[in-house]
């Protein structure tokens, strides 16, 4: 894989939208999109992040112009309920 950019933060954007372009859906949404979901009440898709954020924050696991149901989840460290809950 390669990239016209200069700099490496477009590098994992391009990993998982296919483009530099942030608009689009990501991987991962596009694979709930055609695939759907196991089930109604977990996310799609979850993600996993090392350290203390995520290069490229949300943008990594966002739905670009599909509905947001179709975006990740990223887990919480260190909290007892990794995923958050909807009030």
């Amino acid at each position: 894989m390669s990239t016209d950019a200069f700099n490496h933060h477009p590098g994992p954007i391009t990993l998982v939208h296919g483009k530099p372009a942030v608009r689009a859906p990501t991987l991962g949404a596009w694979t709930v999109y055609g695939l759907g979901s196991e089930s109604q009440n977990l996310p799609g898709f979850v993600v996993l992040s090392s350290g203390v954020g995520t290069s490229g924050g949300a943008s990594k696991f966002a739905s670009g112009f599909l509905p947001s149901t179709y975006q990740g989840v990223m887990f919480a460290a260190g909290r007892s309920d990794p995923l958050p809950v909807e009030s």
